[in-house]
């Protein structure tokens, strides 16, 4: 009778943790992170300026991570340039394969921004995936909730030196 006590009372709490969210990790609504370019298509030897943006809608954030990977055999890394919708720089790295970008704002931003700008130079022919990672994320202000990023990466042409 006590086990059966115990089990019953045990769903009674799992359920109601469940229905209350207290189950949930802390995201808010999602943003959309994606790339763009001039051109997808760049001559071997010459430089591709890629923007990083974040669309959040109608959801204030006030804090960004984008992070992400391109292949070394056909791009260098060489620069990251800032915007003025995210004027605070927390992180800046970039070389081996990987990008990481932290940007923040005082008070708060919506809608669709320009988070920075990203050039490669083109070292070899082929197509040169650059993509966001999933671990790329917005933030709320004032709560500090972690707003979850689908993110899109972009695939550039390198041709034979023009």
């Amino acid at each position: 009778m006590n086990k059966r006590l115990l089990v019953r009372l045990g769903t009674i709490i799992a359920t109601g943790l469940l229905t209350l969210g207290l189950a949930r990790p802390g995201y808010a609504a999602s943003v959309n992170m994606y790339l763009t370019a001039p051109s997808t298509s760049v001559a071997k030897g010459h430089t591709l300026s890629v923007g990083v943006h974040v669309n959040s809608g109608s959801t204030a954030i006030n804090a960004v991570q984008a992070n992400l990977t391109y292949p070394t055999d056909k791009l260098d890394f060489v620069s990251i340039a800032s915007s003025s919708a995210f004027p605070v720089e927390s992180e800046n790295n970039g070389g081996n394969g990987a990008i990481r970008i932290g940007r923040g704002v005082i008070g708060s931003v919506k809608d669709d921004q320009l988070i920075a700008t990203i050039t490669f130079k083109a070292k070899a022919v082929g197509t040169a995936e650059v993509n966001l990672a999933t671990s790329s994320s917005a933030t709320e202000p004032g709560n500090n909730k972690l707003v979850s990023a689908s993110t899109t990466g972009s695939q550039y042409t390198i041709t034979d030196e023009a």
